[in-house]
């Protein structure tokens, strides 16, 4: 008798020791080769066919790497309401170019950044782990949409965002600056947009705390023409 409550106990201590590695540490249900996508249409932060927010979003892709033309496809093929019908490119001077984008034909008005850098071409490489903006400009003559991009470090639970928004020199080239008045959200489990209450300070910044956990963190600021920002942020304790 003696001899089985030892066991149980053994039992019991190493379910406890089991279930609070568990709680230290939070499950990722994210595909391994996946490539974080956000979409910003028309100076909105767009909405998946399920009524989700594209932020931040898992796209998988293969283990060696993929393209933004493929990305922006299977972009569609998951998330858009009509599928691939909704991305269309087409030959132009510049090789090929988008022509259509969630479902929109603005006359070639659209942008992709990866890791925050202006895309160069559909043929771009975009890695498992990469973060991927898509734009759909609002204003499509002038393109004065501003592209923005938020960069989270993780200390323990507390959270520092900082922000910037790119313009332009003298001789056009983009220049990134910090942003002041951009509003930090979470997505919540049913998709939607959850205030934090925090906004970046005119230094770009903004800090928070947050429970362990896997996040994805959003930033808006609707003062002006500018892209939504997200990246996935993972507190452990």
């Amino acid at each position: 008798m003696k001899r089985n409550v030892k066991l149980i106990s053994l039992l019991l201590a190493l379910v406890m020791v089991i279930g609070l590695a568990a709680c230290g540490k939070a499950k990722d249900t994210d595909p391994a080769n996946a490539a974080y996508v956000t979409l910003t249409v028309e100076a909105q932060p767009a909405q998946a066919k399920d009524n989700s927010y594209i932020a931040a979003k898992a796209i998988e892709i293969p283990a060696e790497g993929s393209t933004v033309g493929e990305v922006i496809k299977a972009v569609h093929k998951n998330l858009f309401k009509d599928g691939e019908a909704g991305f269309a490119t087409a030959q132009t001077q510049y090789g090929e170019s988008i022509s259509k984008m969630w479902g929109i034909e603005n006359g070639g008005s659209y942008g992709y950044y990866v890791n925050g850098a202006m895309g160069m071409a559909l043929t771009d490489p975009v890695k498992p782990g990469d973060r991927v903006d898509l734009l759909v400009y609002k204003d499509a003559a002038g393109f004065s949409d501003a592209f923005m991009y938020m960069e989270a470090a993780a200390t323990g639970t507390k959270v520092d965002v900082t922000v910037k928004a790119m313009s332009f020199d003298a001789n056009w080239n983009p220049v990134m600056k910090e942003l002041a008045g951009a509003k930090i959200y979470t997505i919540g489990k049913d998709g939607k947009l959850v205030a934090t209450g925090a906004a970046t300070n005119d230094k770009g910044v903004a800090s928070l705390e947050l429970k362990a956990g896997i996040y994805r963190l959003v930033a808006i600021n609707t003062d002006g023409l500018y892209t939504v920002s997200a990246q996935k942020v993972v507190i452990t304790k």
